[in-house]
């Protein structure tokens, strides 16, 4: 089982783009052993994934000054084909992209094997944007007053699935929803309250294994425990570019 909740809002500092990794896994073994990695060479500059030893894709990335991009899964009837796996697409991105604009037309137009959703945040206001992929279709979700929000399900693209029941589709509206109902009732204006809201207890799931916050414009990123309870920082570690 997997999932992923993931919203993003424009704030005086810059787009605050935060994330919830949901995936299950034997005893933890993704919650315990999460790796930052900084890759300097690329192309475009410099970036920094979120992910685990041995992972060289990405599912999670911040390119300071440019973007930052996280992967959702979502399903549809669309028929797989041969392509670039999604993670390295993304990592591609990361690499090469020097702008939002050049990561949104690539993450949009690029062939892939399967579905999924895609939050891209850039460095400016208006820069936020929900990509949803089938292998071959993409549609663009935008903005409403300067947020946005994504679960596990398409809201632009008719994914042909209807009311099939999955796992992957069991909590997804309730997520988005209680996600959208919190920035609506406040809007959270730095990376602590971004965490509090990614541990709210409708959103944060069981298989919850990494949390975390982007600021593309400030090129900073701060990881939260998964476990941590909601409003204590205490374990949450802070890092930056």
């Amino acid at each position: 089982m997997f999932g992923c909740t993931a919203f993003a809002v424009e704030t005086p500092g810059g787009i605050l783009h935060s994330r919830n990794l949901d995936w299950w896994t034997e005893n933890s073994a993704l919650v315990r052993h999460t790796a930052i990695c900084h890759f300097v060479g690329a192309s475009a500059g410099p970036f920094t994934t979120v992910g685990w030893p041995g992972f060289i894709g990405a599912f999670s990335g911040i390119a300071p000054g440019r973007f930052a991009v996280t992967l959702n899964a979502v399903l549809s009837l669309d028929p797989p084909q041969p392509a670039l796996p999604v993670e390295l697409l993304l990592r591609t991105a990361l690499e090469e992209a020097r702008s939002f604009e050049q990561a949104r037309a690539l993450l949009s137009q690029t062939p892939i094997p399967c579905d999924c959703l895609l939050l891209l945040t850039g460095t400016s206001p208006e820069e936020l944007v929900v990509i949803e992929r089938t292998p071959a279709r993409h549609a663009l979700r935008v903005p409403r007053a300067g947020q946005i929000a994504v679960t596990n399900g398409y809201l632009q693209l008719d994914a042909g699935i209807g009311s099939t029941p999955s796992a992957l589709l069991s909590s997804t509206c309730q997520r988005l929803d209680r996600v959208e109902k919190l920035l609506e009732n406040r809007r959270p204006l730095n990376q602590d309250e971004c965490l509090q809201y990614l541990n709210d207890p409708e959103i944060r799931m069981d298989m919850t294994v990494q949390q975390m916050v982007f600021c593309a414009a400030a090129g900073e990123h701060w990881i939260g425990a998964p476990r941590f309870e909601q409003g204590s920082l205490q374990d949450i570690l802070r890092s930056c570019d």
